[in-house]
Formats: structure tokens, C-alpha cells, sequence
């Protein structure tokens, strides 16, 4: 069995020097202050904007909303940008996630002038999918690294079902037919990982899993989580503001499964 070098540090390490915010930040589209209000509104719709920045003195100072837009210049509904909603465009992703649970929208500077903008739906993007999979798909790497520690003699048999250890036998058989050098915990599906570990007392309590139930609870969210990005699936709606909480928790379990062979 070879040794698991890939850790969360690692994986970190390169997704925050080399996917920043700027590689899933929009331009941020703005209009003078002195523009007709109705015209920016109509230009807002055709081109399906909700929001746009106030340009005053070659500068954006502000932004606007489309729905509020009514007669008069574009000055008369400017708002003055929420500075809490600022990120840097070279800040990694994860500060993106964090700010966009108070904010409908982030705004990035760059040479400490807005110039882009980010908006959940951002969040669909190659960058931050790659992200969510790889912490995911490292996590059931090291699960399956903690049951073959835990149970070095195949042990873990006894804690599946006969169907799914029949379907793990069977795979295990097609794999071999194909010259795989392969064994049968590498036959497991992640539901099958996720069982082990929530049936042995000693696995939860290292992973910080309260009990079974919650256990089977969290798990599956992330099983189902990591089906959605490996299928292009939306995986945004129905998990926000959830899924700000779920992938840190699935980092949280990433590092303590890296914490219980050590």
C-alpha cells in the first residue's frame, strides 16, 4: 500500500497561489453619473445586468440596482458600496465564498480600483468546481486510507450489507479481468466508505462525527455534493447559504482523516 501524499495543505497550497478571484470575477459594467436613468435601465435589461457601477471622475464610487432605476440622471440612485463586500483580485476563492453569505454581491479591486464583480451563479464556474471536487475527491481518498489502517485484515466486511460487499465483488472480479492491480476496498463506492466509518465508534469519534445518525447525515450531503460536480450539475441552488458551512466541514473531516494515521 502505498503512502497517500496529496493533503489538504498541498491542495491548498496551489489553489490559493493559482486560482485568485480574478479568474472567476465578471467586469463590472459601469455608466457615468450624469446618464440618463431610463437609458441605463433599458441598456440593464437587454443585457440582463442586475447591478452596475456609478463612474464619477473616471472612477467607480458607486453602484445601482436595475429595479430602482426610474426618471432623472444615474447620480440620483447611486449607493455607496458596502466595503465589507470588497476582495482583493488576488485573494483566494474561499474569501469569495465567505463574504458572498452576507452579500449578494463581491466586489474586486484591482490596483485598488473596482473593476470586476462577482455574483453566486459565479461560484458554477470551472475554478470553483475544480476546487469543491478536488477537497471532495481527496476526502474519499483518505477514507478509504483510514478503513484499510482500521481494518488491515478486511475486517470492514462485516459492517456492509451482503448486497453492496456482493456488488464490491463483483467489480473487484471485472476490474482484475482488465490486469487492474486492485483490491477489493478499492472496489468500494463512496455510500460503502461512508458506512464503514459511521458503523465503527472508534472512526467517528476521530472524524468528530457526534453520532450515526449525523454522521450518515454529513457524509451524504458530501457524497451528493461530489455527484452534482462530477455530473456538471447545478449545485448551488437548494445549498446556499449551506453549502459555505458544508465544504468547510468537508475540509474539517479531510484533515482529520489526514490527522488519524500520523
Amino acid at each position: 500500500m502505498k503512502h497517500l501524499r496529496s493533503t489538504l495543505k498541498d491542495f491548498r497550497h496551489i489553489f490559493d497561489l493559482s486560482l485568485t478571484v480574478r479568474f472567476i470575477a465578471e467586469p463590472l459594467i459601469s455608466f457615468d453619473a450624469q446618464r440618463d436613468a431610463a437609458d441605463v435601465r433599458k441598456i440593464m435589461e437587454e443585457r440582463e445586468f442586475d447591478v452596475v457601477g456609478v463612474r464619477e471622475g473616471g472612477s467607480i464610487t458607486g453602484m445601482v440596482n436595475r429595479e430602482e432605476l426610474g426618471r432623472g440622471i444615474l447620480s440620483g440612485y447611486k449607493k455607496r458600496i458596502d466595503e465589507d463586500s470588497y476582495v482583493e483580485d488576488w485573494q483566494p476563492m474561499l474569501s469569495v465564498l465567505e463574504k458572498l453569505t452576507n452579500h449578494t454581491q463581491v466586489f474586486v479591486l484591482a490596483m485598488g480600483e473596482v473593476s470586476g464583480i462577482v455574483m453566486r451563479g459565479d461560484l458554477q464556474k470551472a475554478p470553483v468546481r475544480m476546487w469543491f471536487f478536488g477537497v471532495l475527491s481527496l476526502f474519499e481518498m483518505q477514507l478509504l486510507r483510514i478503513i484499510r489502517v482500521a481494518f488491515p485484515n478486511e475486517e470492514w466486511k462485516k459492517l456492509l450489507n451482503k448486497n453492496r460487499l456482493a456488488a464490491a465483488e463483483i467489480l473487484l472480479k471485472d476490474r482484475k479481468s482488465r490486469n487492474e492491480q486492485i483490491d477489493l476496498a478499492d472496489c468500494l463506492q463512496f455510500s460503502d466508505k461512508r458506512e464503514i466509518i459511521i458503523s465503527d465508534v472508534q472512526l467517528r469519534e476521530a472524524l468528530g462525527l457526534e453520532s450515526k445518525t449525523k454522521g450518515k447525515d454529513l457524509l451524504g450531503k458530501l457524497e451528493r455534493l461530489r455527484n452534482d460536480l462530477a455530473h456538471s450539475q447545478d449545485f448551488i441552488s437548494g445549498r446556499w447559504p449551506e453549502l459555505v458551512e458544508l465544504i468547510k466541514r468537508g475540509e474539517q473531516l479531510l484533515e482529520a482523516c489526514e490527522s488519524y494515521y500520523q
